[in-house]
């Protein structure tokens, strides 16, 4: 039974989270969706790709397409071991999602303890007096910035789709790199239209990150497999887009 219920005091009142925790990200389980505000950083230490489906992209870690690669970028027991971790898995209990009167905040209840039973760097959900705790509302503040930079790389990276930027990556029909001879002839009334959606910083950027990629190109694509059990925000992120 699911575990992911609205954000309210009546349900979570008497729990609490820790901020710090980073889930363990198990090699084989899909990818993460990157942001446009910090894909700059991730991609001087993690590989970055475009997915794409039909005209719709978006920057994300390959983490299944480069299982390979992966114990650089992975410590002791799946979790994240580079500097910067992607934000997508430094949410917390929290996610978004639409509905007709705006955003729903949701929580996992499956990551929250007791207050009695909160431990080392656990953090209330909520004051006695019943608004957020400010540790939460800061958590929520910061997802809310990270989806508005997630649908601006989205665009970026569909832009540079649609302009023809794009092409597979070792045959693959899921994973594309960026062209560059293909930015290079590009129009300048073209390669305006890409820089005021952001699409031209984003294509240096993933240039950047094909370094990483350049070191694996021998590794061949791993073969269709079932997917593991994984974080629910990540599950829900993934069936919004793609």
């Amino acid at each position: 039974m699911s575990q992911v219920k609205p954000l309210s005091f009546a349900d979570h009142g008497a729990l609490c989270w820790h901020p710090s925790t980073v889930p363990v990200f198990q090699r084989g389980q899909g990818h993460v969706p990157v942001a446009l505000d910090e894909i700059a950083a991730l991609a001087l230490q993690v590989p970055l790709m475009v997915r794409a489906s039909g005209d719709l992209a978006e920057p994300a870690i390959p983490v299944r397409a480069l299982e390979q690669a992966l114990p650089a970028f992975f410590g002791q027991g799946g979790r994240w071991s580079t500097a910067v971790i992607p934000w997508a898995l430094r949410h917390g209990p929290f996610q978004i999602a639409p509905s007709p009167l705006g955003d729903l905040v949701l929580v996992d209840a499956g990551q929250l303890v007791p207050v009695a039973d909160q431990g080392v760097g656990a953090q209330p959900m909520f004051l006695d007096d019943g608004t957020l705790a400010p540790v939460t509302e800061h958590r929520l503040i910061r997802l809310r910035a990270w989806r508005e930079s997630r649908i601006a790389a989205r665009k970026a990276a569909t832009a540079l789709q649609q302009a023809g930027c794009l092409v597979p990556w070792q045959d693959s029909a899921e994973w594309r790199i960026v062209d560059a001879a293909a930015l290079a002839a590009l129009s300048e009334a073209v390669v305006g239209k890409l820089h005021r959606a952001g699409a031209v910083g984003l294509a240096h950027v993933m240039q950047v990150s094909r370094g990483h990629l350049d070191l694996h190109r021998a590794s061949p694509l791993p073969a269709a497999a079932e997917t593991p059990p994984e974080d629910a925000f990540l599950q829900a992120l993934r069936g919004g887009f793609l």
